[in-house]
C-alpha cells in the first residue's frame, strides 16, 4: 500500500497512532529499565534492601500492565482495519450483484 501524504494522511485513511504507540512503548521500556537499574543500584548502595526488593518485585508487573493497556488500544485499531477490509469486500460483492 503506497502512502499518499496528500490524500490518505489528511483524510485519516492512514492511521499513524499504532506506529506512535509502538514507538512510545519501546522508549518507555528502555527508559523504565534504565531508571529501575539506577534506582536498584542506589538503594543497594544505601543498604535499603526492602526498597530494592520492591523495585525488583514491581519491575515486571508494571511493564505488563502498561503493555496490556497499550494492547487494548491496538486492538481497537485492528478492529478498525478488519472492518475497513470487510467493507471493501462487501462493496465488491455489491457491485457484482448490481451488475447481474
Amino acid at each position: 500500500m503506497k502512502f499518499k501524504i496528500n490524500q490518505d494522511f489528511f483524510s485519516f485513511k492512514t492511521l499513524i497512532t499504532p506506529k506512535v504507540i509502538q514507538f512510545v512503548y519501546i522508549v518507555f521500556v528502555l527508559i523504565y529499565t534504565i531508571l529501575a537499574i539506577i534506582a536498584l543500584i542506589i538503594t543497594l548502595l544505601n543498604s535499603e534492601f526492602i526498597t530494592a526488593l520492591l523495585i525488583i518485585i514491581f519491575f515486571i508487573p508494571f511493564q505488563i500492565v502498561i503493555r496490556l493497556g497499550l494492547e487494548q488500544i491496538m486492538v481497537i485499531f485492528e478492529i478498525y482495519n478488519t472492518l475497513k477490509e470487510s467493507n471493501k469486500h462487501l462493496e465488491v460483492i455489491k457491485e457484482a450483484i448490481t451488475k447481474k
